[in-house]
């Protein structure tokens, strides 16, 4: 069975499996017993409807199903509706989110007010191994929180996990199929588990599809839930077997049956859910169905969250004369056969504590017998070997007119030829550890050129596709600029280490000759020496020359994404002096002065000392008009500079806003405006492309954020849809400008408070390669042949300090709070970053740190 991205042969449950007692003469003890359940369970009914697989469903009156019996439930107010969904993430087709429908709905609907219940039957009971485990599992398959650690009776799993954490929900869509189940007390199923506790304390969330003939009397495809608060053991049940999941729906019903499933290489059929935490519940939400929840107070430690997420197939196999059962796990293929083929979960996600969703990171999967079961991961989750994947970009790098250095495959630095060789052999991994706990793999060298010298070994992390290089080395004078080391020294291996790896690993520092110093280490998977032979002022030419910058530009160049709702665009730097913008002068502020289109009136040079600044239009009418930009006219500005010795080419790409527009805070499941918090005149932002001069190629993309930002290597980044376009994709916050490399939530601040930054895609898009200025640059010696414009020389404000009252804004907000999420607004604001107040006017690009130096 496949999840999310993946393929897996898998179909998930625990359930029930029983030796029936079915046919057998009931005592009149027992027949009371059967009685009183059946009437417990089987609610007095408005209307019911007879479903043609043999199920009747009772429309029961929404306050008066069985979850109400729960003593912890009496006088518990429903919730008909969440609170608040999950924010970000991925989003069901239309045909997903409108889900399938249950086989019940052909025969009639349940009126409103009432919930759709499958009546119990005196049969279903009696087919259980007892009266009393009815609708209950007898197995306690989590163990330490994972099934791998108790799988016994007969039960076999095919699951993958999340590594330990904080979890608030999970998003996923499930394939449907119907596996064939061999005996009557087998059954195969697929489903979630989110858990939280240990040993006897273990809480679960359950909820998917099964295949379960004890438990329903037909083989026939049926959605499920179930919960547990004492790891299995007098808590807890499917669907309404006893009191406790709190249904609100009047057309999903737990326990019906679909009629839709999947066919081998033919039409596959998926159901999408959603589990969720809203106001202390636990809500299902299947298409754009809010189906029930799970109260939280049934629970002791998932009261507050879950601390594992588990998606996953489960069988139970109850042959006891030596042979293993045929019962099928999901489609019954293995997961090497993938889509169509192979069951599946796609889309993935899980919910954090700022209620956003998110993919899952350091994914572990589980085979409990993997002859007859297995499970296999999408490379959406869990990536393959770095040596399997290598990262290619989605179109040919261009074709640069010859001129220079750049783009030669090599670099002269003065007698000594460098080169970079971004192919590689494998050498030895290690599968745990590291970033997502996928561990580590390293490489040598391969196909380096004929008298070039390695000078390293290059490693990274298993979590991503391979995308790196080593530098080799020529001696082209006369002074023996390279020499092989006299010897190794043993500086560390993986003997005793105990993990999963490709056996020991060993580390191995050159001794350098005398005068000369060692670069790099070695790594083999052999405790012998590497043979000695093994490791063996710049020009300005390597840079890109203008042309040569039009084609990367053109190429690389990002799609910046506005928010939806953002008011406050971008615009060119002329379009905002040709609209009204004003310059003034300290002691002359009642007399400020129109700037000309190029700003050729704004002083130069000097420092930023408070004596001049910009500001919108004095008329109302012309400063809100200004305030919101111009997307049409807006100009991406560039600076090209050399960068680590001119091996690369930075082009830092600027943007200019008009004004930046207020913050909003999040304080758990609040957003709060802060008033006039976080606006200011002129903002600007900023891309920046680091290129490597070897070959063109673009290594990484600089996002600013705030007053910092963060580095995206060039496999990890967003490129424009279609394929074909080496273009990133970046996206910036609404009202703030701060760049992301992904849309969604991303908060300044941690448990569940901060500054909100949300970002998505629309309309409002702006590509920064069709419409460019290059404003400074450094070409081979020429200077760049760039005439600086004259605001870029302007050193001072490019807004007014602002004056307005924090206090004001804080104590009016304060004024809607109470209790806990009180405090946490006033200890929110202590933390405020002081860019987000922006009282003080920003300056221009020149003034910015990262002008003549990298970026912080």
């Amino acid at each position: 069975m496949g999840m999310v991205g993946y393929t897996v042969a898998l179909v998930v449950i625990t359930v029930i499996a029983s030796p029936c007692v079915y046919g057998k003469q009931l005592s009149d003890q027992q027949e009371i017993k059967v009685q009183r359940l059946l009437k417990r369970l089987n609610k007095p009914a408005h209307k019911s409807i007879k479903s043609e697989d043999g199920d009747i469903i009772d429309c029961v009156p929404i306050t008066k199903q069985p979850a109400f019996d729960h003593p912890l439930l009496k006088n518990h107010t429903i919730q008909m509706r969440p609170s608040f969904v999950p924010e970000g993430g991925s989003t069901f087709t239309k045909k997903e989110a409108k889900a399938i429908t249950q086989v019940w709905h052909k025969n009639g609907v349940c009126p409103d007010n009432t919930v759709p219940i499958r009546r119990t039957k005196k049969e279903d009971i009696l087919r259980s191994k007892s009266i009393e485990s009815f609708g209950k599992k007898r197995h306690k398959s989590f163990g330490k929180g994972t099934h791998q650690s108790n799988p016994g009776e007969g039960h076999e799993y095919a699951i993958m996990n999340s590594r330990k954490g904080i979890y608030y929900g999970t998003k996923f869509v499930i394939n449907m199929w119907r596996p064939e189940v061999e005996v009557p007390n087998e059954f195969s199923l697929a489903q979630t588990w989110l858990a939280s506790g240990d040993g006897y304390d273990t809480n679960t969330i359950e909820a998917g599809l099964q295949v379960c003939p004890v438990l329903y009397g037909d083989n026939n495809l049926r959605l499920f839930v179930y919960w547990t608060s004492d790891y299995y053991q007098s808590t807890g049940c499917y669907n309404t077997g006893c009191s406790g999941f709190v249904q609100t729906s009047k057309v999903i019903t737990p326990g019906g049956s679909f009629a839709q499933v999947s066919q081998y290489d033919g039409a596959q059929y998926g159901l999408p859910m959603l589990i969720w935490k809203s106001s202390g519940n636990w809500w299902l939400m299947i298409g754009e169905e809010y189906v029930g929840y799970w109260p939280g107070n049934i629970f002791t430690s998932l009261g507050d969250r879950a601390t594992t997420v588990q998606w996953g197939g489960e069988i139970v196999n109850q042959r006891t004369d030596g042979r293993h059962t045929n019962t099928d796990m999901g489609s019954g293929h293995f997961a090497d056969e993938w889509y169509k083929k192979a069951s599946y979960f796609r889309k993935l996600e899980t919910v954090d504590g700022a209620n956003t969703l998110r993919e899952p990171q350091g994914l572990y999967p589980y085979a409990s017998n993997g002859n007859c079961y297995n499970i296999k991961a999408g490379e959406k989750i869990l990536k393959a070997l770095p040596v399997e994947t290598a990262f290619k970009f989605p179109s040919p790098l261009p074709t640069f007119t010859q001129g220079g250095g750049f783009a030669k495959g090599t670099i002269d630095l003065g007698g000594l030829e460098v080169s970079q060789v971004p192919t590689f052999n494998k050498v030895w991994s290690t599968y745990e550890g590291g970033p997502d706990n996928l561990g580590v793999t390293f490489f040598e060298p391969s196909s380096v050129p004929t008298g070039f010298s390695i000078l390293g070994y290059y490693a990274q992390p298993n979590n991503r596709q391979l995308f790196g290089w080593v530098l080799v080395a020529k001696d082209l004078s006369s002074n023996n600029t390279l020499k092989p080391p006299v010897d190794y020294t043993l500086v560390g291996n993986t003997e005793s280490l105990v993990t999963k790896q490709d056996g020991p690993g060993y580390f191995w520092e050159p001794v350098a000759p005398d005068g000369y110093q060692a670069v790099g280490l070695i790594v083999t998977n052999s405790s012998q020496k590497p043979p000695l032979d093994k490791n063996k002022k710049l020009d300005f030419s390597t840079m890109p020359n203008g042309s040569q910058t039009g084609v990367l530009s053109n190429t690389y160049s990002p799609l910046i994404y506005l928010h939806p709702d953002e008011e406050y665009l971008p615009s060119s730097v002329n379009w905002y002096f040709s609209n009204g913008a004003l310059l003034y002068k300290r002691g002359e502020e009642s007399n400020p002065n129109p700037i000309e289109p190029n700003g050729a009136n704004l002083p130069q040079g000097g420092a930023n000392d408070g004596s001049y600044w910009l500001d919108l239009p004095i008329d109302k009418k012309g400063k809100e008009r200004v305030k919101k930009g111009d997307l049409q006219s807006t100009q991406a500005y560039l600076h090209i500079k050399p960068m680590l010795g001119a091996t690369f080419t930075d082009i830092a790409i600027w943007v200019f806003y008009p004004f930046n527009g207020p913050a909003r805070a999040k304080v758990k499941l609040i957003t709060l405006p802060l008033g006039r918090i976080g606006e200011h005149i002129g903002d600007w932002e900023h891309v920046t492309l680091r290129i490597s001069n070897f070959n063109g190629e673009l290594w990484r993309v600089f996002l600013s954020q705030h007053s910092g930002g963060e580095w995206i290597d060039a496999c990890d980044l967003e490129f424009q849809e279609g394929g074909g376009s080496n273009k990133a994709v970046a996206y910036a916050s609404l009202h703030g400008h701060a760049m992301y490399p992904k849309p969604g939530l991303v908060l300044q601040g941690n448990d569940g408070v901060g500054i909100r930054n949300d970002t998505a895609k629309s309309k409002k898009v702006f590509d920064t390669g069709l419409g460019y200025e290059v404003i400074a640059a450094e070409y081979g010696g020429e200077g760049g042949g760039v005439v600086e414009p004259p605001w870029v020389n302007y050193y001072r404000k490019w807004g007014p300090k602002i004056d307005y009252s924090v206090e004001d804004d804080v104590k009016r907000i304060e004024r809607f709070l109470f209790g806990a999420l009180k405090r946490a607004f006033v200890n929110l604001v202590k933390k405020i970053p002081d860019e987000v107040y922006g009282e003080d006017g920003p300056t221009g690009p020149k003034l910015k740190g990262n002008w003549a130096g990298d970026e912080k």
